[in-house]
């Protein structure tokens, strides 16, 4: 991966007008950048997001949850239930 890839990455995911799979597959893969971090959790909790594209970006806050060893409650319980439900799902959580 090249340094640049993060920001063409993280400019795809925020660029609304770009198609949906193109914004899904960006949110997939910045699930390698701990650096997408924030950007992730803002475009999972745009009610305008498309439910596929915050599902994706719910797997890749998940993946960079775990291999950081943390989980912030007040981001996860803001997120859609799409999302929490592949947090849930990656991280083996138990919600009660």
């Amino acid at each position: 991966m090249t340094t640049n890839q993060p920001a063409g990455l993280l400019s795809v995911l925020m660029d609304t007008t770009a198609t949906i799979d193109e914004r899904d597959d960006a949110a997939m893969d910045l699930g390698d950048f701990d650096s997408a971090l924030t950007s992730l959790i803002a475009v999972a909790r745009d009610p305008d997001t498309p439910h596929v594209v915050a599902n994706s970006c719910g797997t890749s806050i998940a993946e960079i949850w775990k291999r950081s060893n943390t989980f912030d409650a007040s981001v996860f319980n803001a997120l859609p239930d799409t999302a929490q439900a592949e947090i849930v799902g990656l991280l083996n959580l138990r919600i009660n």
